[in-house]
């Protein structure tokens, strides 16, 4: 893949993170009492929330961008199989998030219907991808560049502690429960911004 069409992919990638945050920031300004500490931010997707055509729309275009991201830098990786791998599962959580627009949230404390449970296993399972492909990269960048390599993992130590919190807070009704369910997909996040950066940056004309 020439450097032209990595820095389009390394473009995804620094575009997913901004529709995400942009997204969320919409959401919230629709709904006046919505809460940014409170509330998960997937009650935004949740059956009968306002607006849910339009927060379905741009959460498609963020997972799309994810989804070209993972599969652009898949393509232009050519050392390494561990980043090559986490890659493409950057590509499935992109993937799976598209497939989840189909599976609305059920409204908190409302009875679990069929495609509430599925909206949480698939949820479960990009959580876990992502943790993964964060790891996978980390060990991939020891060979190379050690800050790199502990940047990754410190991010996916952030995001599995931080997720667990926000996981218990929202089964319990935390006042802070969205608050650490943001730290925990900002964690992701930034990462993804970070790596896009990284690949635009190695990518750049020389003189």
């Amino acid at each position: 893949m020439n450097n032209n069409r990595v820095r389009t992919t390394s473009l995804f990638g620094l575009s997913a993170p901004l529709i995400y945050a942009m997204t969320v920031l919409v959401g919230a300004a629709l709904r006046p009492e919505y809460s940014h500490l409170r509330d998960p931010i997937s009650s935004l997707m949740a059956i009968g929330s306002p607006n849910l055509l339009l927060i379905n729309v741009l959460f498609a275009i963020y997972n799309l961008a994810l989804l070209m991201f993972g599969l652009g830098w898949w393509a232009s990786e050519k050392k390494s199989s561990a980043t090559r791998l986490a890659a493409l599962m950057i590509a499935a959580v992109g993937f799976l998030g598209l497939v989840l627009t189909l599976y609305p949230q059920d409204q908190i404390g409302s009875p679990v219907t069929a495609g509430g449970a599925t909206h949480i296993a698939i949820s479960g399972i990009t959580a876990l991808l992502t943790m993964l492909a964060m790891l996978l990269r980390g060990s991939a960048e020891r060979a190379g560049s050690r800050a790199m390599s502990v940047y990754s993992f410190a991010s996916v130590a952030f995001v599995f502690v931080t997720g667990g919190l926000a996981a218990v807070g929202i089964a319990h009704g935390w006042p802070l429960a969205g608050l650490f369910e943001r730290f925990t997909i900002g964690g992701f996040l930034q990462w993804i911004f970070f790596e896009a950066f990284v690949l635009f940056y190695r990518t750049r004309p020389t003189p």
